[in-house]
């Protein structure tokens, strides 16, 4: 079954008064639960792939349809509660809010859908990712590695059918960016979620089920 296809997606964006195509007329497919790593050269389009594919920026043309339906025929609010109940993301500045406490950063896609917590599945989540005692701490009082994993149980509360992942260990050292890819495998594993994975990093992408390479906007392998 088909997960995320995208169809013929074209993007372009003006660089120093010139057009760049970040995305050249892509067809791909994506199955139901797997794990597939978008790789390529800084500015090879592969960050761009990822945010049309998530419904985070919108196409010059062509077409994503998620889990059987067409995402850019939403109009702006039904776009925005589909994402977040269908999408997990991790990204690799963390994006955790500086005011909220790691429970409230973790909760808060269900909280803008007037949604209540389950409180067993939030506690699995911190006790899983090691921040139990960091629950009610700020951003700024945990470590990278602890902000990365804050965000990763924020990509998991809405239990979403697909986690997306931009370069989720750039920011960090080895040993927290393999920790990272561990987590994000066995929930890929456990809850059967589609996986997928945006890097450069070769030992990252070896360990997918499929490599997606792109250069200059364009699939050269990997695609379906």
């Amino acid at each position: 079954m088909v997960m995320v296809e995208a169809k013929h997606l074209t993007k372009t964006y003006q660089a120093h008064g010139n057009p760049v195509k970040a995305a050249d007329n892509i067809n791909l497919e994506i199955e139901k639960g797997e794990y597939a790593a978008i790789c390529g050269q800084s500015g090879a389009g592969k960050s761009t792939l990822m945010h049309l594919l998530g419904g985070l920026d919108e196409p010059d043309s062509g077409e994503v349809i998620i889990d059987g339906i067409s995402f850019y025929a939403l109009d702006k609010k039904q776009k925005a509660i589909f994402r977040r109940k269908k999408i997990g993301f991790v990204f690799q500045t963390f994006h955790l809010l500086p005011y909220l406490s790691v429970w409230e950063n973790i909760i808060l896609p269900l909280s803008l859908d007037h949604r209540e917590a389950e409180l067993p599945f939030l506690e699995h989540i911190l006790n899983t990712l090691g921040l139990e005692e960091k629950k009610n701490s700020l951003p700024e009082e945990l470590s990278g590695g602890q902000q990365q994993r804050a965000a990763i149980a924020r990509a998991f509360i809405t239990r979403p059918s697909i986690l997306i992942a931009d370069e989720p260990t750039g920011n960090l050292d080895s040993r927290s960016g393999k920790n990272v890819m561990d987590l994000l495998k066995k929930s890929h594993e456990i809850y059967g979620q589609t996986l997928l994975v945006v890097t450069h990093n070769e030992q990252i992408a070896n360990e997918a089920d499929r490599i997606i390479r792109i250069s200059d906007g364009k699939i050269l392998g990997g695609g379906s």
